[in-house]
């Protein structure tokens, strides 16, 4: 693990190793690529675990509303890795997981429940109370009644802690597998070439990166 060191110049920020045992070079091929996006699934997925940890320890129906909040960050964050996106690689659901429906399961409750409402699990309903003891009464109160079904359960956090540590383990192998290529790669490299390598360079985020696709 390096500690880095910011090197603040204008808006450029240079990272350089804490403790100068290391020249910091940034390389740019496909397995390097590749690597960025398994490692940025890596933390989300190491989010995700502490999660499910978290959620595990919560009396749920003692308070529903924080672990609901873990519940819904720790899906969201999955299926991150797992989603289209032209700044990283997405992971591929079939190279982990087995057809059962789990998986499907999940992606659906994200989709259609959590970031999206388009199925049951939420709705509302209009209500028109009648008087029940006087029936000449016309008199009535309107009322709309919200229901938002709170799924959370032993057996499906099992079932999203599967998932997660199945995805989470498939990650780091990968990550472990393509920093050992890269290395011997580059360890044929002549010295002179190395250090021709670009340094580690970060522009300073605004606001309106917010906007900007990476």
């Amino acid at each position: 693990m390096i500690n880095f060191k910011a090197i603040v110049k204008g808006t450029v920020t240079k990272l350089v190793d804490a403790q100068e045992r290391l020249i910091i070079k940034t390389i740019d091929s496909d397995q390097a690529t590749e690597l960025k996006s398994i490692a940025l699934h890596d933390v989300d997925l190491d989010f995700c675990l502490y999660c499910i940890k978290e959620v595990k320890k919560i009396d749920v129906n003692r308070n529903a509303e924080m672990a609901e909040a873990l519940w819904i960050a720790c899906i969201t964050r999955l299926f991150k890795c797992f989603g289209n996106s032209r700044s990283r690689k997405k992971l591929q659901s079939d190279e982990m997981f087995s057809d059962d429906g789990v998986f499907s399961f999940f992606k659906a409750l994200r989709n259609k429940h959590i970031v999206h409402d388009e199925n049951s699990y939420s709705d509302a309903h209009v209500i028109c109370g009648i008087d029940a003891k006087d029936v000449r009464s016309t008199s009535v109160k309107i009322f709309v009644s919200p229901i938002h079904y709170f799924i959370i359960n032993e057996v499906k956090i099992e079932e999203l802690s599967d998932i997660v540590n199945t995805a989470s383990t498939w990650v780091k192998s990968r990550r472990s597998e393509l920093e050992y290529q890269l290395e011997k790669q580059y360890s044929e490299w002549h010295r002179i070439d190395l250090e021709n390598i670009p340094d580690l360079e970060l522009s300073s985020l605004k606001d309106s990166d917010v906007f900007v696709r990476r």
